[in-house]
Protein backbone atom coordinates (compact mmCIF):
# COMPACT_ATOMS: atom_id res chain seq x y z
CA UNK A 1 0.00 0.00 0.00
CA UNK A 2 1.54 3.21 -1.21
CA UNK A 3 1.54 6.69 1.65
CA UNK A 4 3.74 8.55 -0.31
CA UNK A 5 1.75 12.28 -0.75
CA UNK A 6 2.82 15.64 -0.64
CA UNK A 7 1.98 17.32 2.51
CA UNK A 8 -0.43 20.17 2.83
CA UNK A 9 2.64 22.74 3.66
CA UNK A 10 4.41 22.09 0.66
CA UNK A 11 1.46 22.54 -1.42
CA UNK A 12 0.89 25.55 -0.81
CA UNK A 13 4.50 26.38 -1.02
CA UNK A 14 4.87 25.06 -4.05
CA UNK A 15 1.26 26.92 -5.07
CA UNK A 16 2.60 30.54 -4.13
CA UNK A 17 5.93 30.25 -5.88
CA UNK A 18 3.92 29.57 -8.98
CA UNK A 19 2.14 32.39 -8.37
CA UNK A 20 5.03 34.27 -7.30
CA UNK A 21 6.93 33.61 -10.89
CA UNK A 22 3.94 34.66 -12.79
CA UNK A 23 3.48 37.96 -10.56
CA UNK A 24 6.80 38.89 -11.26
CA UNK A 25 7.10 37.76 -15.27
CA UNK A 26 3.89 39.78 -15.79
CA UNK A 27 5.42 42.75 -13.64
CA UNK A 28 8.61 43.06 -15.76
CA UNK A 29 7.60 42.13 -19.22
CA UNK A 30 3.53 42.77 -19.51
CA UNK A 31 2.50 44.93 -16.39
CA UNK A 32 -1.27 43.49 -17.13
CA UNK A 33 -3.55 44.98 -14.11
CA UNK A 34 -7.21 44.67 -13.62
CA UNK A 35 -7.57 46.66 -10.18
CA UNK A 36 -6.60 49.89 -10.13
CA UNK A 37 -6.45 51.86 -6.39
CA UNK A 38 -5.50 55.25 -5.95
CA UNK A 39 -3.07 56.40 -3.32
CA UNK A 40 -4.76 56.66 -0.22
CA UNK A 41 -6.56 53.14 -1.05
CA UNK A 42 -3.28 51.96 -1.49
CA UNK A 43 -1.68 53.26 1.88
CA UNK A 44 -4.60 52.73 3.78
CA UNK A 45 -5.17 49.28 2.55
CA UNK A 46 -1.69 47.90 3.07
CA UNK A 47 -0.93 49.76 6.40
CA UNK A 48 -3.81 48.08 8.16
CA UNK A 49 -3.44 44.84 6.35
CA UNK A 50 0.10 44.87 8.19
CA UNK A 51 -2.18 45.77 11.51
CA UNK A 52 -4.57 43.15 10.77
CA UNK A 53 -1.66 40.01 10.37
CA UNK A 54 -0.27 41.15 13.45
CA UNK A 55 -3.14 41.07 15.23
CA UNK A 56 -4.40 37.54 13.72
CA UNK A 57 -0.92 36.41 14.30
CA UNK A 58 -0.74 37.47 17.78
CA UNK A 59 -4.36 35.60 18.75
CA UNK A 60 -2.91 32.27 16.86
CA UNK A 61 -0.08 32.16 19.31
CA UNK A 62 -2.21 32.64 22.44
CA UNK A 63 -4.82 30.07 21.44
CA UNK A 64 -1.93 28.01 20.34
CA UNK A 65 -0.40 27.83 23.94
CA UNK A 66 -4.02 27.60 25.51
CA UNK A 67 -4.60 24.44 23.01
CA UNK A 68 -1.29 22.67 23.15
CA UNK A 69 -1.81 22.40 27.04
CA UNK A 70 -5.37 21.01 26.54
CA UNK A 71 -4.04 18.34 24.20
CA UNK A 72 -1.26 17.35 26.45
CA UNK A 73 -3.52 17.17 29.51
CA UNK A 74 -5.93 14.83 27.39
CA UNK A 75 -2.73 12.73 26.57
CA UNK A 76 -1.95 12.10 30.30
CA UNK A 77 -4.94 10.73 31.36
CA UNK A 78 -4.93 8.16 28.48
CA UNK A 79 -2.09 6.84 27.62
CA UNK A 80 -3.49 4.99 24.97
CA UNK A 81 -4.07 8.05 22.95
CA UNK A 82 -0.37 9.80 23.60
CA UNK A 83 0.79 9.03 20.80
CA UNK A 84 -2.31 10.41 18.85
CA UNK A 85 -2.37 13.90 20.83
CA UNK A 86 1.67 13.97 20.49
CA UNK A 87 0.97 13.55 16.95
CA UNK A 88 -1.48 16.14 17.13
CA UNK A 89 0.46 18.87 18.76
CA UNK A 90 3.06 18.43 16.49
CA UNK A 91 0.68 19.02 13.75
CA UNK A 92 -0.77 22.26 15.50
CA UNK A 93 3.10 23.66 16.56
CA UNK A 94 4.21 22.87 12.33
CA UNK A 95 1.32 24.91 11.54
CA UNK A 96 2.09 27.67 13.89
CA UNK A 97 5.62 27.80 12.49
CA UNK A 98 4.65 28.52 8.85
CA UNK A 99 1.79 31.06 9.96
CA UNK A 100 4.77 32.66 12.01
CA UNK A 101 6.69 32.76 8.52
CA UNK A 102 3.99 33.46 6.10
CA UNK A 103 3.00 36.44 8.62
CA UNK A 104 6.35 38.09 9.11
CA UNK A 105 7.29 38.06 5.20
CA UNK A 106 3.91 39.90 4.70
CA UNK A 107 4.32 42.04 7.43
CA UNK A 108 7.63 42.98 5.70
CA UNK A 109 6.22 43.09 2.32
CA UNK A 110 3.64 45.67 3.13
CA UNK A 111 5.70 47.96 4.93
CA UNK A 112 8.18 48.20 1.70
CA UNK A 113 4.91 48.77 -0.66
CA UNK A 114 4.80 51.98 1.80
CA UNK A 115 8.14 52.48 1.80
CA UNK A 116 8.73 52.59 -1.90
CA UNK A 117 5.35 54.68 -3.15
CA UNK A 118 7.08 57.64 -4.51
CA UNK A 119 7.46 57.90 -8.15
CA UNK A 120 10.87 58.81 -7.34
CA UNK A 121 11.96 55.95 -5.34
CA UNK A 122 13.87 53.76 -7.60
CA UNK A 123 11.75 50.53 -6.79
CA UNK A 124 9.17 51.50 -7.76
CA UNK A 125 8.95 49.62 -10.82
CA UNK A 126 8.63 46.46 -8.45
CA UNK A 127 5.47 48.76 -6.49
CA UNK A 128 3.18 45.99 -8.50
CA UNK A 129 5.02 43.11 -7.46
CA UNK A 130 4.87 43.54 -4.05
CA UNK A 131 0.82 44.77 -3.36
CA UNK A 132 0.07 41.43 -5.38
CA UNK A 133 2.89 39.40 -3.24
CA UNK A 134 0.93 40.73 0.24
CA UNK A 135 -2.14 39.93 -1.02
CA UNK A 136 -0.85 36.41 -2.06
CA UNK A 137 0.18 35.72 1.34
CA UNK A 138 -2.55 37.07 3.04
CA UNK A 139 -4.81 33.78 1.78
CA UNK A 140 -1.88 32.10 2.17
CA UNK A 141 -2.34 33.22 5.79
CA UNK A 142 -5.46 32.56 5.77
CA UNK A 143 -5.58 29.22 4.45
CA UNK A 144 -3.45 28.14 7.26
CA UNK A 145 -5.07 29.58 10.03
CA UNK A 146 -8.33 27.24 8.75
CA UNK A 147 -6.45 24.51 8.42
CA UNK A 148 -4.52 25.24 12.29
CA UNK A 149 -8.49 25.32 13.26
CA UNK A 150 -9.14 22.29 11.61
CA UNK A 151 -7.06 20.72 13.68
CA UNK A 152 -8.95 21.19 16.67
CA UNK A 153 -11.77 19.11 15.19
CA UNK A 154 -13.03 16.70 18.27
CA UNK A 155 -12.62 13.89 15.91
CA UNK A 156 -9.29 14.64 15.27
CA UNK A 157 -7.90 11.98 17.48
CA UNK A 158 -9.92 9.46 16.37
CA UNK A 159 -8.98 9.91 12.85
CA UNK A 160 -5.73 9.54 13.50
CA UNK A 161 -6.41 6.22 15.27
CA UNK A 162 -8.51 5.15 12.37
CA UNK A 163 -5.40 5.91 9.51
CA UNK A 164 -3.29 4.38 12.33
CA UNK A 165 -5.18 0.82 11.82
CA UNK A 166 -5.57 1.51 8.36
CA UNK A 167 -1.39 1.86 8.07
CA UNK A 168 -0.94 -1.56 10.26
CA UNK A 169 -3.56 -3.61 8.47
CA UNK A 170 -1.84 -2.88 5.04
CA UNK A 171 1.53 -3.12 6.35
CA UNK A 172 1.27 -7.08 7.49
CA UNK A 173 -0.79 -9.34 4.54
CA UNK A 174 -4.15 -10.72 5.32
CA UNK A 175 -7.08 -12.67 3.76
CA UNK A 176 -9.62 -9.49 4.00
CA UNK A 177 -12.42 -12.46 3.65
CA UNK A 178 -11.30 -13.86 6.77
CA UNK A 179 -11.35 -11.37 9.92
CA UNK A 180 -11.43 -12.08 13.63
CA UNK A 181 -14.18 -10.54 15.93
CA UNK A 182 -13.13 -7.23 18.11
CA UNK A 183 -13.50 -8.78 21.41
CA UNK A 184 -11.58 -11.87 20.95
CA UNK A 185 -8.31 -9.40 20.02
CA UNK A 186 -8.77 -7.32 23.04
CA UNK A 187 -9.99 -10.65 25.36
CA UNK A 188 -6.35 -11.75 24.32
CA UNK A 189 -4.64 -8.65 24.13
CA UNK A 190 -5.44 -7.77 27.65
CA UNK A 191 -4.19 -10.71 28.92
CA UNK A 192 -0.80 -10.63 27.33
CA UNK A 193 -0.59 -7.16 28.88
CA UNK A 194 -1.29 -8.22 32.45
CA UNK A 195 0.97 -10.92 31.86
CA UNK A 196 4.06 -9.06 30.75
CA UNK A 197 3.54 -6.63 33.64
CA UNK A 198 3.03 -9.18 36.76
CA UNK A 199 6.23 -11.44 35.23
CA UNK A 200 8.24 -7.77 35.02
CA UNK A 201 6.71 -7.14 38.66
CA UNK A 202 8.16 -10.44 40.16
CA UNK A 203 11.47 -10.24 38.06
CA UNK A 204 12.17 -6.71 40.05
CA UNK A 205 10.79 -7.93 42.87
CA UNK A 206 8.40 -4.77 43.27
CA UNK A 207 6.06 -3.69 45.87
CA UNK A 208 4.46 -1.65 42.91
CA UNK A 209 1.55 -2.73 41.63
CA UNK A 210 1.58 -3.85 38.15
CA UNK A 211 -1.79 -2.11 37.20
CA UNK A 212 0.36 0.97 37.61
CA UNK A 213 3.49 -0.33 35.94
CA UNK A 214 3.33 0.92 31.98
CA UNK A 215 3.82 -1.75 29.12
CA UNK A 216 7.18 0.02 27.51
CA UNK A 217 8.79 -0.30 31.40
CA UNK A 218 7.46 -4.00 31.54
CA UNK A 219 9.00 -4.82 27.94
CA UNK A 220 11.90 -3.30 28.83
CA UNK A 221 12.58 -5.04 32.56
CA UNK A 222 11.29 -8.03 30.31
CA UNK A 223 14.42 -7.58 27.64
CA UNK A 224 16.87 -7.11 30.33
CA UNK A 225 16.57 -9.97 31.74
CA UNK A 226 16.16 -11.71 28.28
CA UNK A 227 12.88 -13.03 28.17
CA UNK A 228 12.50 -11.53 25.20
CA UNK A 229 14.55 -9.87 22.50
CA UNK A 230 14.32 -7.21 20.37
CA UNK A 231 12.19 -8.51 17.93
CA UNK A 232 9.55 -9.92 20.30
CA UNK A 233 9.72 -6.17 21.88
CA UNK A 234 9.16 -4.58 18.60
CA UNK A 235 6.17 -7.20 17.77
CA UNK A 236 4.60 -6.03 21.00
CA UNK A 237 4.75 -2.85 20.75
CA UNK A 238 2.79 -3.54 17.25
CA UNK A 239 0.38 -5.20 18.62
CA UNK A 240 -0.01 -2.19 21.63
CA UNK A 241 -0.27 0.22 18.64
CA UNK A 242 -3.22 -1.52 16.95
CA UNK A 243 -5.05 -2.36 19.60
CA UNK A 244 -5.42 1.51 20.85
CA UNK A 245 -5.95 2.10 16.69
CA UNK A 246 -9.02 -0.28 16.64
CA UNK A 247 -10.50 1.21 20.16
CA UNK A 248 -10.14 4.32 19.67
CA UNK A 249 -11.26 4.17 15.75
CA UNK A 250 -14.59 5.70 14.88
CA UNK A 251 -14.80 3.32 11.91
CA UNK A 252 -18.31 0.83 12.77
CA UNK A 253 -16.13 -2.07 10.92
CA UNK A 254 -14.20 -3.45 13.85
CA UNK A 255 -12.96 -6.43 12.21
CA UNK A 256 -9.46 -7.58 13.17
CA UNK A 257 -6.95 -8.38 10.71
CA UNK A 258 -6.08 -12.05 10.70
CA UNK A 259 -2.57 -12.65 10.78
CA UNK A 260 -2.16 -9.65 13.45
CA UNK A 261 -4.83 -11.37 15.99
CA UNK A 262 -2.84 -14.72 15.08
CA UNK A 263 0.25 -13.66 15.69
CA UNK A 264 -0.94 -11.82 18.93
CA UNK A 265 -2.55 -15.67 20.33
CA UNK A 266 0.98 -17.13 19.22
CA UNK A 267 3.02 -14.88 21.21
CA UNK A 268 0.66 -14.78 23.93
CA UNK A 269 0.88 -18.67 24.49
CA UNK A 270 4.98 -18.43 24.09
CA UNK A 271 5.25 -16.09 26.81
CA UNK A 272 2.45 -17.58 29.21
CA UNK A 273 4.78 -21.03 28.07
CA UNK A 274 7.84 -18.98 29.81
CA UNK A 275 6.13 -17.73 32.91
CA UNK A 276 4.54 -21.07 33.82
CA UNK A 277 8.33 -22.45 33.59
CA UNK A 278 9.85 -19.69 35.69
CA UNK A 279 11.87 -21.30 37.97
CA UNK A 280 12.80 -24.34 36.24
CA UNK A 281 15.51 -22.89 33.92
CA UNK A 282 16.10 -25.65 31.88
CA UNK A 283 12.89 -25.93 30.35
CA UNK A 284 12.91 -21.79 30.76
CA UNK A 285 15.57 -21.77 27.95
CA UNK A 286 13.64 -24.20 26.01
CA UNK A 287 10.68 -21.89 26.22
CA UNK A 288 12.96 -18.51 25.27
CA UNK A 289 14.72 -19.70 22.69
CA UNK A 290 11.33 -21.23 21.21
CA UNK A 291 10.02 -17.75 21.20
CA UNK A 292 13.47 -16.27 19.97
CA UNK A 293 12.70 -18.83 17.06
CA UNK A 294 9.59 -17.64 16.33
CA UNK A 295 9.86 -13.82 16.29
CA UNK A 296 12.94 -14.11 13.86
CA UNK A 297 11.14 -16.41 11.75
CA UNK A 298 7.48 -14.75 11.85
CA UNK A 299 8.12 -12.00 9.31
CA UNK A 300 4.28 -10.77 9.16
CA UNK A 301 4.82 -7.40 8.97
CA UNK A 302 6.30 -6.91 5.33
CA UNK A 303 7.39 -3.28 5.17
CA UNK A 304 9.38 -3.84 8.66
CA UNK A 305 11.08 -6.86 6.68
CA UNK A 306 11.70 -4.79 3.28
CA UNK A 307 13.35 -2.10 5.32
CA UNK A 308 15.99 -4.28 8.02
CA UNK A 309 16.99 -6.37 4.74
CA UNK A 310 17.31 -2.99 2.92
CA UNK A 311 19.12 -1.21 5.74
CA UNK A 312 21.33 -4.42 5.96
CA UNK A 313 22.64 -3.69 2.42
CA UNK A 314 22.40 -0.16 2.08
CA UNK A 315 23.54 1.20 6.30
CA UNK A 316 23.89 4.76 4.67
CA UNK A 317 20.71 5.40 2.79
CA UNK A 318 19.00 8.75 3.31
CA UNK A 319 15.47 9.47 4.52
CA UNK A 320 15.00 10.62 0.88
CA UNK A 321 16.20 7.54 -0.36
CA UNK A 322 14.02 5.10 2.13
CA UNK A 323 11.18 7.46 1.45
CA UNK A 324 11.49 6.91 -2.71
CA UNK A 325 12.49 3.49 -2.29
CA UNK A 326 9.51 2.23 -0.06
CA UNK A 327 7.27 4.62 -1.65
CA UNK A 328 6.30 5.95 1.86
CA UNK A 329 6.25 9.49 3.43
CA UNK A 330 9.55 10.84 5.45
CA UNK A 331 7.73 11.04 8.24
CA UNK A 332 6.25 7.49 7.74
CA UNK A 333 9.78 5.84 7.46
CA UNK A 334 11.22 8.45 10.17
CA UNK A 335 8.57 6.88 12.84
CA UNK A 336 9.30 3.00 11.41
CA UNK A 337 12.98 3.52 11.95
CA UNK A 338 12.36 5.15 15.56
CA UNK A 339 10.50 2.23 16.33
CA UNK A 340 12.98 0.19 15.30
CA UNK A 341 15.38 1.62 16.96
CA UNK A 342 13.32 1.60 20.28
CA UNK A 343 12.94 -1.96 19.94
CA UNK A 344 17.19 -2.52 19.89
CA UNK A 345 16.66 -4.25 16.08
CA UNK A 346 18.69 -1.21 14.70
CA UNK A 347 21.57 1.56 16.07
CA UNK A 348 22.13 4.85 14.76
CA UNK A 349 25.73 6.05 14.26
CA UNK A 350 27.19 8.99 12.85
CA UNK A 351 30.09 8.49 10.96
CA UNK A 352 31.56 11.77 8.66
CA UNK A 353 28.54 14.10 9.37
CA UNK A 354 26.29 11.37 7.30
CA UNK A 355 23.75 9.07 9.25
CA UNK A 356 23.87 5.54 9.11
CA UNK A 357 21.46 2.36 10.48
CA UNK A 358 22.95 -0.60 11.35
CA UNK A 359 20.34 -3.99 11.82
CA UNK A 360 21.40 -5.91 15.03
CA UNK A 361 21.41 -9.27 15.96
CA UNK A 362 17.25 -10.28 16.46
CA UNK A 363 18.05 -12.41 19.56
CA UNK A 364 19.81 -9.67 22.01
Amino acid sequence: MKHHKISFHKILIILFGFLSILNLINCCFFHFSNIYMTENQILYIYSSLAQVIGALLGLTIAGYSVIDSKIQSIGATDDTITEYTESLRSDCFHSLIYIIIFSVIDIIFCLITLAIYNEDNAFFLLLPFFLTEAILLFLLIMTEVIKFALYLNPTSIKEKSMKEKYIIDNEYSSNKENKNSFSSFITYYNLLEELLKQYACELTCSPQSMHNLHIFDALNILQQNQIINGRAYYLINDLRRYRNALVHSPDIDKSVNTVIYNELKDIYTLIHDIYMFKDNNDIKLQKINKLYDYTNRNHNNELDQRLLSYLKKHPSASLSELSKTFNYTKSGILKKLKLLQESGLIQQQESNGRRKWYVNDTNS
